[in-house]
């Protein structure tokens, strides 16, 4: 953790491969700093290469102070809790914006065999349990991400394993940061990770007992998926770059289950893992 420009406490992270400095200020940004640094923990970088982006937080019980931070572009507040509802998807955003026009990005859970990193990519729309599936799943196979699949031209897919958001039981809807090991998630292999499957995900109460996949058409997929993804009309020939992927993939599956738990045969099956 080393001093930025600004006498603010600078945490590196790698989101996405993108180097994201998070600047911490404020009365209570050697506290806030710490946090970054344990949740973020997997996503730490320790080179010291220069940040692509740069997310300044600010944590002070000051209403001017905190006016002041917000109103020159910082996250800024005074509760804690709120301070880390707030950070993460701004440090998310901040490489997601980097990546625009170079990487194909889907919303996504990513799971992948932990001895040969072949990965399900599992699309779904925000609030369809992505982060459920990463933490009931990636106890046995591979965390990689629940939140944004980056996946190159040659369907590598590159490793986001960020803190997992869970809802507090009593704040009004605000959300934790738990860091994957607090979880006992399995870290992400270090070689390359390779999508071998892409599924988009069908959780429903009146769905088969058992999980249940079907092929889905390339153009219908192609509709679907699209709704998923970030920045796409930024790539050159986007369409033509998912409809790769699913060829890669063997083509796109639609599953329908009931709890993820039900889902771990099926993708262990897809990834090659016992």
């Amino acid at each position: 953790m080393l001093p930025s420009d600004t006498g603010e406490l600078s945490v590196p992270l790698s989101v996405m491969g993108v180097p994201v400095a998070v600047d911490c200020g404020g009365s209570m940004g050697s506290q806030l700093a710490s946090h970054v640094r344990s949740v973020w923990e997997w996503c730490l970088r320790s080179d010291h290469a220069a940040p692509a982006a740069t997310v300044r937080a600010v944590l002070d019980p000051s209403s001017a102070v905190v006016a002041s931070a917000s109103a020159s572009g910082a996250v800024a507040h005074s509760d804690p809790l709120v301070m880390e509802d707030w950070l993460a998807p701004r440090i998310t955003i901040s490489a997601i914006e980097q990546m625009a026009g170079r990487a194909l990005m889907l919303h996504a859970c990513v799971l992948a065999n932990p001895a040969t990193g072949d990965a399900a990519i599992l699309v779904g729309r925000s609030g369809a349990g992505k982060t459920t599936m990463a933490r009931t799943l990636g106890t046995s196979l591979a965390y990689v991400t629940d939140e944004t699949a980056l996946v190159s031209e040659d369907h590598l897919v590159t490793p986001f394993p960020k803190p997992l958001s869970v809802f507090r039981s009593s704040d009004g809807g605000l959300k934790a940061q738990r860091p994957p090991s607090s979880l006992g998630l399995v870290a992400p292999p270090r070689r390359p990770i390779r999508a071998v499957a892409a599924l988009l995900v069908d959780r429903r109460e009146d769905a088969p007992a058992s999980p249940v996949t079907s092929p889905v058409p390339t153009l219908e997929g192609l509709s679907q998926i699209s709704e998923h993804t970030s920045y796409l009309k930024r790539l050159d020939s986007p369409l033509h770059r998912l409809a790769a992927l699913f060829e890669a993939c063997g083509g796109l599956q639609q599953v329908s289950y009931q709890e993820s738990a039900d889902l771990l045969p099926v993708v262990q099956s897809l990834v090659g893992a016992s």
